[in-house]
């Protein structure tokens, strides 16, 4: 788009304007939602039908002019319309992986309902790792790495002043 000269120029001037009425297209054009990322070691498998997999979750507004990023502190968050179980809370936790429970009606609840998902699984950068149904499944795919890291760091223990 950008590249091309007069023959670029010309095709920004006539062809671009019109492209809003081919139709379907329109709305993706508008659409300022980005698509999802594909499947790797970040992003579980989307399966069939609207996964939120890979997806970006919204910086919805919670209450009290706060937003869904001013509350993460920067690490994996478990978005979940359902409760869970202490069992649930201590394994997220020994993760370092927050929770955050959504109250019906919201948007991040309407999100999670619309993405035909209880809970989903949040990366620090906002993508969805996991999403589902499946409150316990979702508990176990938090990652570990966080912990394993603080263990390493403790194992070494402080520098040696000799050194």
């Amino acid at each position: 788009m950008t590249q091309g000269g007069r023959a670029g120029d010309l095709l920004r001037r006539t062809v671009a304007p019109r492209l809003l009425w081919v139709p379907g297209l329109r709305d993706r054009l508008l659409d300022s939602e980005t698509p999802p990322l594909r499947r790797s070691a970040l992003v579980k498998g989307r399966g069939l039908g609207a996964s939120l997999n890979g997806r970006l979750c919204p910086n919805a507004l919670l209450g009290d002019d706060i937003r869904y990023d001013d509350v993460t502190g920067g690490g994996f968050v478990l978005v979940t319309a359902e409760p869970l179980s202490a069992a649930q809370r201590v394994l997220l936790v020994g993760r370092g992986t927050g929770v955050l429970m959504v109250e019906p009606g919201s948007p991040l609840h309407s999100w999670l309902h619309d993405g035909k998902a209880v809970a989903a699984l949040v990366r620090p950068d906002f993508t969805v790792l996991q999403a589902g149904r499946d409150l316990s499944a979702l508990c176990e795919a938090a990652p570990n790495f966080l912990v394993a890291s603080e263990r390493h760091s403790a194992r070494r223990g402080p520098p040696d002043d000799d050194q």
